[in-house]
């Protein structure tokens, strides 16, 4: 089946989520960035839940992080990820907020609404990443593949080694933009 790229493919939750606030967009892919392929750069021991068979690896200390900035409302968390359309299995494992109408509510929304992978991935989460962008917020980009470079103070692009994940030096970088931004 050919799927269409456009922008339109993206999900209705996240054009009004863009346009819910001024706080930073923070676009986050989950293999490789939150689950690592390896051993997270972390000097914790990882922990590993099973979620309906899927074993997900990943640092403590760095869902933490993630999870207090959405608590706090310092962020808006939008899933750029092959994971769409299945994301409530990495809320599950990670304990994190999904998408509430309120925008009050601490939340994270999907940038599309379905699974899919190779290409058709990489265009959405370049069609997301171009919304984002084009909506004024401030954005934070974390993705092992898609790398884009955009010089602009309201844009933060990380693209951390897809064996060892987001580290300590990513999340302090991420939290000296989101204070940047307030």
């Amino acid at each position: 089946m050919t799927m269409p790229l456009f922008a339109a493919d993206l999900a209705p939750e996240f054009y009004d989520a863009l346009g819910s606030g001024t706080r930073p967009i923070w676009l986050l892919d989950i293999d490789g960035v939150l689950r690592p392929d390896g051993t997270p750069d972390w000097p914790e021991l990882p922990r590993t839940r099973t979620i309906d068979r899927l074993r997900v690896t990943f640092a403590p200390s760095l869902i933490d992080w993630v999870r207090e900035l959405v608590y706090e409302g310092a962020i808006d968390v939008v899933w750029s990820t092959t994971w769409c359309g299945r994301i409530d299995r990495m809320l599950e494992a990670f304990d994190l907020p999904g998408y509430h109408v309120d925008p009050a509510r601490p939340r994270t929304v999907e940038a599309w609404n379905w699974y899919c992978n190779g290409e058709p991935a990489m265009l959405l989460k370049l069609a997301a990443l171009q919304a984002a962008i084009d909506s004024g917020r401030p954005v934070i980009h974390t993705d092992d593949h898609v790398a884009v470079n955009v010089d602009s103070p309201r844009y933060c692009a990380i693209r951390p080694d897809t064996e060892h994940g987001l580290s300590q030096e990513h999340m302090i970088r991420i939290a000296a933009f989101v204070k940047a931004h307030q």
